[in-house]
């Protein structure tokens, strides 16, 4: 609120004998030759942050050449002035800190900016309300609309057997401030195996989706209070919508959604949220009160975990979403790039190295001696307990494992069985060969593969295919096993003997 007061001077006339005056003349009282005084107080910020570092801007809008004299007042306490003159446009601009003159923050709460000029017709004084406030975000929460426009998955943390609650915050702070100074919220953890006890929580949703997000404010602050019960301050943040909680006020959640999704296919979305705030005057202009860095990483899934079984363990990984979503990034948003990627990724970038002296299983068993029992070491593959030599039921549990977590149902099949082979590159090999167990190896008991629709399509990390027109012989032309019809899966791999998918299964894991 801004209002002005004239104080004015009493002149005194020199008594003479009574005349009469005619108003129609030009004759005028001495006051009248004198310019009309007038005093604003413009551009002020209608709410600052000391402690955040903002400061209080102010014009004073007079006739040039005055003299002004400025205040800043509280309660009868002047905590800062300024002493100076208006240039040629009648403006005296001036900032304050917000801080005493030790250095500390002053308190939350309302001021009053006082503007003085002596003008000739006596001095003549503005006023201007504004208000110190400190806004800063303690807690955040991750949150859906119930698959609407926002679906959250529950990430797993397998070292701690335990899955995330979405009840709970993903990031907090004890305290806005450390040492005076203002606090963002905490780094995404890079420790994905447990939950984190003080970095934020990545969070997964599916790909299309636009997360939201829940922020509480912190209230304890060295300014004594926030000062948002008088203030009206709001949160911006650029490609969301705050959904409820502005102005801000203590003990009322700020609800946001992103404006669209985040990416256009799966991957990881990793960003620093620039939390604005701001306060807007009564001519309309926007200030900045403040900022806080809300760091988050979304992993966008292709969708819910594929695994049918209800237990934790089956929820998305954390550690498997960083790195399959990493590998699939960029891939078109459907089941098959999706497969694809991954397969590429699998056989060419993790190192594996086919076992081509027994074409044993390091991370993988047939539960019961079940071939439609799977099992897969999943924790004991992330950490590669038993080094990074595998087979093809290791493969085909990698794969289907990965695929799975990252939205893709993928199922296991076995072909079985003692078949002799074409051609083949097996994962970790740099040539072709029909026998990758050397010269007395030149065929399979049985190979496991993967498909999403029972055998009609393959997927295989363990090998590439020769594709060109005579798959039996050398030399060969590399063909990833990458969404090839089941049919001309077998045509190509198997030499001679009988060979038949059984046993789609999904699998099990630990």
């Amino acid at each position: 609120m801004q209002t002005t007061r004239t104080i004015p001077v009493l002149f005194l006339l020199a008594c003479s004998p009574a005349t009469s005056v005619d108003i129609s003349t030009d004759d005028h009282d001495v006051a009248d030759e004198v310019e009309p005084a007038s005093i604003a107080i413009r551009d002020a910020a209608p709410a600052f942050d000391p402690v955040d570092g903002t400061t209080l801007p102010f014009t004073v809008e007079t006739q040039p050449g005055y003299a002004i004299h400025v205040e800043v007042r509280r309660d009868g306490e002047y905590l800062a002035s300024w002493d100076g003159e208006s240039d040629t446009n009648g403006l005296f601009a001036a900032t304050w800190d917000g801080r005493h003159s030790d250095g500390s923050a002053v308190g939350s709460g309302a001021f009053q900016i006082v503007a003085e000029v002596e003008s000739p017709v006596g001095i003549i004084e503005a006023t201007h309300d504004v208000y110190a406030v400190r806004a800063a975000f303690k807690t955040a929460w991750a949150e859906d609309d119930d698959g609407f426009s926002a679906d959250r998955h529950e990430m797993y943390w397998g070292a701690d057997g335990t899955l995330q609650d979405a009840g709970l915050d993903i990031a907090h702070i004890d305290a806005i401030e450390l040492d005076g100074n203002p606090q963002d919220l905490p780094p995404v953890t890079d420790v994905l195996v447990r939950a984190p006890e003080v970095e934020t929580e990545p969070v997964a949703y599916t790909w299309d989706s636009r997360p939201i997000l829940t922020l509480e404010l912190g209230t304890e602050t060295v300014l004594g209070s926030t000062g948002l019960a008088e203030a009206d301050v709001d949160l911006e943040l650029d490609g969301w919508t705050v959904l409820s909680g502005n102005p801000l006020r203590d003990g009322v959640p700020v609800t946001m959604q992103a404006d669209e999704a985040l990416v256009e296919g799966p991957g990881i979305h990793t960003v620093d949220l620039s939390l604005r705030f701001t306060s807007t005057d009564t001519d309309g202009a926007t200030w900045d009160v403040g900022d806080q860095i809300l760091p988050m990483r979304f992993y966008m899934t292709m969708g819910p975990s594929g695994f049918t079984r209800e237990l934790d363990k089956y929820r998305p990984w954390a550690l498997v979403l960083d790195e399959s979503l990493a590998a699939v990034d960029g891939a078109e948003p459907n089941d098959n790039a999706v497969l694809d990627a991954l397969v590429e990724w699998i056989f060419n970038d993790l190192g594996l190295v086919y076992d081509s002296e027994a074409g044993a299983s390091f991370y993988s068993d047939y539960a019961m001696w079940q071939w439609d029992r799977p099992h897969f070491f999943l924790g004991e593959f992330l950490l590669r307990q038993n080094g990074s030599v595998i087979n093809c039921s290791d493969a085909a549990n990698i794969l289907s494992a990965y695929a799975n977590m990252t939205g893709v149902a993928l199922n296991q099949l076995v072909i079985l069985d003692n078949f002799d082979l074409n051609q083949i590159k097996a994962i970790g090999g740099n040539q072709y060969s029909n026998c990758p167990f050397g010269p007395w190896g030149c065929g399979f008991s049985y190979h496991a593969v993967t498909s999403t629709d029972g055998g009609n399509t393959i997927w295989d990390a363990t090998l590439a295919l020769d594709g060109d027109q005579n798959p039996g012989q050398l030399p060969s032309s590399e063909l990833m096993v990458q969404s090839i019809s089941g049919q001309e899966y077998l045509s190509r791999l198997v030499k001679s003997g009988q060979a038949a998918y059984t046993n789609n299964a999904e699998g099990t894991l630990q």
